[in-house]
């Protein structure tokens, strides 16, 4: 952990976040409330900052990935393993896949701006996110000559089926990965009869090579062998490039995962998100660039945004050292500790700079309230016709059904009782239940009666937790939304 310098250090700026003269890529926006993209205008370095498009895709990318882990999950089901050994397993795979395909991309077969497989390009995603050492690799291992510009955003979204979250690439891209041994499905040759040595030599950590397996077979064994030897650690033949992609790629499915649970993508009001977030990454990156020697974590919506750029690594590069006149690392590996304590530096860097909130409330509901301009009431039909579709696209397409936020809406607070809730007035203001806002993890309820709320007469009213008002028989927090309490006001 870095040491903490004062605070008093950063510039007062009137409350206003700091913005730079930096021009956003494809900042002239063609995405609609129909949900359509169009990135075609993107190019890879034209700009400083992420757009608000990238972005969109970025979370569709995501998604993709949360939904592959699913599919892994029911292969390994299929051939007895657990998910838990399923996923690590993919996850040998695909690393060995990567390390074939930039042996490939260095070796000049294949073009250096081709699109990978999913499980490939997750690995990817993944190393892109760590990029000091990620730009070692680009200098040691291919002389900067390859992986600067990072994501083709235009080519991943035409990949996408953002309805499925599903990746197919096009023809062309598949038949140059098949000429040089690389499978395009992972998945597919998975549940092939090709893969039986794979599957043999994950489960006895021994090649299999018989004459029965086919040279593709073979190069995927060898590479998954030399990743073994170095107990899973990349390497590539460089001494100075060597990092336990596999975790990382755990690390990030969990941000994945959050990422899918709100989905913005789908939110009336995304528009809005999206264009707030990446105001709010330049004051972030700006708090960074005043306060070298504190490490402060960025908000979920900020983080989206820094992400996003990091996977332009070369545009990152640039961004860094023009508004903070260094290189800015990214480390995803911090314990739970070292985030809450730089969160909590962040927020009070934050807040004593700008004179408002750092952490927000991201749901569907909060968003609209703050980006759409139109009565409450005429936010929550929206917001609610909107999961409601959301919801059945999920189920209809065997997705993750886990939203962030509960589907009820609470009446009295303008929020959900999934998590807590605004603050609303002076403390000891009634929001929803009267706690204002102390609930915490679990919306009101969620706090056992150990909130303002409580102080205020909301007493509990059965071992389930906190009743905020005389509607939810204490079932609130636990109920998901469900109890009726909520939607009466309580």
């Amino acid at each position: 952990m870095p040491s903490v310098v004062s605070t008093s250090s950063v510039p007062q700026l009137d409350g206003k976040v700091p913005v730079t003269k930096s021009k956003a890529l494809g900042e002239d926006s063609s995405i609609t409330a129909s949900q359509q993209l169009s990135v075609s205008g993107l190019s890879h370095g034209g700009a400083i900052l992420p757009s608000n498009d990238q972005c969109a895709v970025h979370l569709e990318l995501l998604e993709v990935i949360v939904a592959l882990k699913r599919k892994v999950e029911d292969w390994g089901t299929d051939n007895g393993f657990t998910p838990e050994t399923a996923w690590r397993n993919y996850l040998t795979l695909a690393t060995a896949r990567f390390t074939i395909f930039v042996d490939s991309i260095r070796s000049k077969l294949v073009e250096r701006n081709l699109i990978p497989p999913i499980d490939v390009l997750m690995v990817w995603h993944a190393f892109m996110l760590n990029p000091g050492v990620y730009s070692r690799f680009e200098r040691q291992v291919h002389e900067n000559k390859w992986g600067s510009n990072g994501l083709d955003w235009s080519c991943i979204q035409k990949a996408i089926d953002a309805d499925s979250a599903s990746f197919t690439l096009d023809e062309s891209s598949a038949v140059t990965l098949q000429e040089v041994g690389i499978h395009v499905d992972l998945l597919h040759y998975l549940n092939s009869d090709e893969s039986f040595p794979i599957l043999q030599m994950l489960r006895e950590k021994d090649i299999d090579n018989s004459e029965t397996s086919t040279p593709s077979t073979l190069q995927l064994a060898s590479a998954v062998d030399d990743l073994l030897q170095n107990n899973n650690i990349f390497h590539l033949n460089s001494p100075e490039v060597k990092f336990d992609l596999i975790s990382a790629v755990q690390r990030q499915f969990r941000f994945a995962s959050k990422m899918a649970s709100f989905n913005w993508k789908r939110s009336p009001f995304f528009q809005g998100t999206l264009s707030s977030a990446v105001e709010r990454y330049e004051a972030f990156f700006q708090m960074m660039a005043n306060n070298p020697q504190q490490m402060l974590a960025p908000t979920l919506e900020v983080d989206l945004v820094w992400h996003t750029h990091q996977l332009s690594p070369s545009v990152y590069r640039a961004y860094s050292r023009e508004v903070a006149g260094r290189f800015i690392n990214h480390n995803d590996d911090i314990n739970e500790q070292t985030a809450s304590s730089s969160f909590g530096e962040a927020t009070n860097v934050y807040e004593e700079t700008f004179g408002s909130a750092y952490a927000l409330c991201l749901c569907w509901f909060c968003e609209g309230s703050r980006h759409s301009g139109q009565p409450t009431e005429s936010t929550i039909g929206l917001v609610k016709e909107a999961l409601e579709t959301e919801f059945a696209r999920r189920r209809d397409m065997g997705l993750p059904n886990d939203m962030a936020f509960a589907k009820a809406h609470c009446s009295e607070c303008g929020n959900h009782p999934a998590t807590r809730c605004v603050r609303k007035g002076s403390a000891g203001d009634a929001a929803c239940g009267g706690c204002n806002g102390e609930c915490g993890e679990g919306g009101c309820g969620g706090c056992n009666g150990e909130c303002s709320g409580r102080r205020k007469g909301f007493n509990i009213k059965s071992s389930r937790g906190a009743g905020c008002g005389s509607g939810c028989n204490g079932e609130c927090g636990g109920c998901n939304g469900e109890c009726g309490g909520c939607d009466n006001g309580f």
